[in-house]
C-alpha cells in the first residue's frame, strides 16, 4: 500500500469520529442561541456553494459541461472546489445539528 492509499484509509475511518464529535459540538450550541448556528450554518454552505460556482466557471469557460472531479481544473480552482465541498459539508452538518438540537 502506497503512502496515499494510508492516508486515505486515516482519513475515512477517522472521518466518522470527527463528524460525530462535531455534530455533538454544534448541537450544545443549537440548543443555546439556535439563530447564531442558523445563520453559520447557513454562511458555511453560501460560501461553500459560492467556492464550488466559481471553480466550475473556470470550466465553463474552457467548453467542460460535465466532469467528474477536480483533475481538469488549475490549482487555485482545484482548492476552490475542494474547499466548496467541504463547507458545504460543514453546512450540512450544522443544519443536522439545528435540526437536532433546537426544539
Amino acid at each position: 500500500m502506497s503512502q496515499r492509499h494510508a492516508a486515505w484509509t486515516f482519513v475515512i475511518q477517522l472521518a466518522p469520529i470527527v463528524l460525530g464529535a462535531g455534530l455533538l459540538l454544534l448541537t450544545t450550541l443549537a440548543r443555546r442561541p439556535p439563530a447564531l448556528l442558523f445563520f453559520g450554518m447557513l454562511s458555511s454552505y453560501s460560501v461553500g456553494f459560492i467556492l464550488f460556482f466559481v471553480a466550475k466557471a473556470s470550466l465553463f469557460r474552457q467548453g467542460v459541461y460535465f466532469s467528474w472531479g477536480s483533475n481538469p481544473m488549475s490549482l487555485w480552482n482545484r482548492r476552490a472546489y475542494r474547499a466548496g465541498y467541504t463547507l458545504m459539508l460543514v453546512g450540512c452538518v450544522g443544519a443536522l445539528a439545528f435540526i437536532i438540537g433546537w426544539r
